[in-house]
């Protein structure tokens, strides 16, 4: 199985947030974890913005962004390309995507006509979601 994780998804691996324990389990049980290259500049963001916001100390924010380092190595990332770039301009003539969420769905798209594996798509973002339901993805949390 692959788990393709967006950033709403990638954040729970590192903050306890609703749905941290599931998605740390399908990542446990997944063969492959893969998200797009976009993820980390997306996760990190977010992790400086809740410490910031005070809700991360600074130890645990530079704890949270040292893990991230180290697992987002082993995750398969789908990379920007001519081919991403033709997959979201059809995606954004068909839905209201944002740029990001765009990215996030073509990359999954990619990642699942490349493998011979069932692809779960694992998001927290329901107009996301429902543009992967159809596009015939297995979404987990629509």
């Amino acid at each position: 199985m692959i788990v393709y994780l967006d950033t709403s998804a990638l954040v729970k691996l590192f903050v306890q947030e609703p749905h941290s324990d599931t998605v740390i389990s399908l990542c446990e049980d997944a063969h492959i974890i893969g998200t797009s290259v976009v993820a980390f500049a997306e996760c990190a963001a977010a992790f400086r913005r809740k410490f910031r916001e005070k809700h991360l100390s600074s130890r645990d924010f530079d704890k949270i962004i040292n893990k991230l380092t180290k697992e987002y190595s082993r995750f398969i990332k789908v990379s920007v390309s001519d081919e991403l770039n033709d997959i979201i301009i059809k995606l954004l003539d068909k839905y209201p995507l944002r740029g990001f969420d765009a990215i996030h769905l073509a990359s999954s798209l990619i990642l699942k006509s490349e493998g011979t594996l069932d692809l779960k798509f694992v998001c927290f973002d329901k107009q996301l979601n429902s543009c992967a339901e159809r596009e015939k993805l297995d979404v987990l949390f629509s």
